[in-house]
C-alpha cells in the first residue's frame, strides 16, 4: 500500500481547505472540530490566522501524520 500525501491545500472559507493527495483524489475537509486545546486558541479564535496556512505542514507535522482525515 502506498502512503497518501497531501500535495496541494487550498482554502475555501471558515476552516475548510480543499487538499490534493499524491494520488490524484480531491477532498474537501472542515478542520474546525480539529482545532482543539490551547495549542489551536489563536487559530480557533482568528479565522485570519487559519488563512495563514502553509500546506500539510501547518501543524508542525509531516503530510503522512495528516492521512486519518481522509
Amino acid at each position: 500500500m502506498r502512503l497518501v500525501r497531501i500535495r496541494e491545500v487550498k482554502l475555501l472559507g471558515g476552516y475548510r481547505v480543499e487538499l490534493t493527495l499524491t494520488d490524484g483524489r480531491v477532498v474537501e475537509r472542515d478542520l474546525g472540530s480539529m482545532l482543539v486545546g490551547s495549542v489551536f486558541a489563536d487559530v480557533r479564535n482568528d479565522e485570519a490566522r487559519f488563512r495563514e496556512m502553509q500546506g500539510a505542514r501547518w501543524f508542525g507535522l509531516p503530510a503522512p501524520t495528516c492521512a486519518p482525515m481522509f
